[in-house]
Formats: C-alpha cells, sequence, structure tokens
C-alpha cells in the first residue's frame, strides 16, 4: 500500500513542522549533530561570510509520525549566535523560533532551489530507503528583515513522500 505523498506549496514562505502539524502529522527533529567547523567555499558564498569563517552545523533527521523525511543539515554563521547550548532545545523547538527567540534573528525570506537527485548510502540508511532511491536535493538560503543571510540550508528530501508544487496566476 502507498501513503499519500506530504504535499507542500511553493506559494510562500513555509514552515516544515508547520506543514505536518496541519496535515494532522506529528512533527520530530532527531539532531544527529551539532558543531561548530569552518565554511567550505560553498557555505561561505551562500552566508556571504569569508571562507573559512566559523559557521554552526545543525544535522538532523526530520520526520513525521516517527518516520524520517528529510536530511537536513544547516548552517548558521556563528558570529551571530553567541551561545551554541541554545540549539539543544531544536529537536523540540523549530529552528527559526529559537533564531527569532534566543538570538533575535527574524527570518524574513527564502530562495531555495531543487535539483532531482538520487540516495547515496548513508542517506539512505538515515532515511530508511534503498540506496539509489529518487529524491530532491533543496538547498535554503534564508534571510532576516535586512536580507543577510541566517541559515544555508542543504535537505535531501525522500521522492517517495515529498511533492512540492506550485500554482501559476
Amino acid at each position: 500500500m502507498t501513503r499519500p505523498k506530504i504535499e507542500q506549496s511553493l506559494s510562500g514562505f513555509y514552515s516544515f513542522s508547520q506543514v505536518l502539524k496541519e496535515k494532522g502529522l506529528n512533527p520530530k527533529d532527531l539532531i544527529l549533530k551539532i558543531s561548530i567547523e569552518a565554511a567550505t567555499q560553498k557555505v561561505a558564498k551562500a552566508l556571504q561570510i569569508p571562507r573559512d569563517a566559523e559557521v554552526i552545523v545543525l544535522q538532523r533527521l526530520r520526520c513525521a509520525n516517527e518516520e524520517p523525511i528529510i536530511l537536513e543539515s544547516s548552517y548558521l554563521p556563528k558570529n551571530r549566535i553567541e551561545n551554541i547550548e541554545k540549539m539543544n532545545t531544536v529537536g523540540e523547538t523549530p529552528l527559526y523560533d529559537i533564531l527569532a527567540n534566543e538570538y533575535q534573528l527574524f527570518v524574513t525570506s527564502a530562495k531555495e532551489t531543487f535539483e532531482p537527485v538520487l540516495i547515496r548510502e548513508y542517506e539512505g540508511n538515515l532515511l530508511k530507503v534503498k540506496e539509489g532511491s529518487p529524491a530532491l536535493l533543496l538547498e535554503r538560503v534564508a534571510f532576516d528583515r535586512q536580507r543577510v543571510p541566517v541559515e544555508y540550508c542543504k535537505s535531501i528530501v525522500r521522492g517517495d513522500r515529498c511533492r512540492f508544487y506550485t500554482e501559476l496566476i
């Protein structure tokens, strides 16, 4: 039996947790890693920071009713977040709520790109799907009110469980 896909409109800013709640599903984030690392060239460019500047790396497995749906890696500029300890609550509290309430970083817009990919072995093990399964690589740069990048996020989204759409007017 195939389960219905989780559908998400691309017509406006959205939260994965909120989308799941609206569909009667229970969102749960499992934190796989929180670390401070040197920004790669790609991350630095997305965040408009110097290469090798410190970034907080937050890797999570985003689940719906205990089923893993998205493997997500967020990169946040360390110079804008003074106390990394507050990130430990991201499993219970949405990341953007933590950024707003604890660091006064208000995400107001984002740019996303989507690209079809095949799941690699490491990703498949975490997402509980076979290596080579279809997925979407979703890359997001989230901005604050001044259009300064707050987050670069790279997500592997299971193709068998999610579908994105837009309405053209």
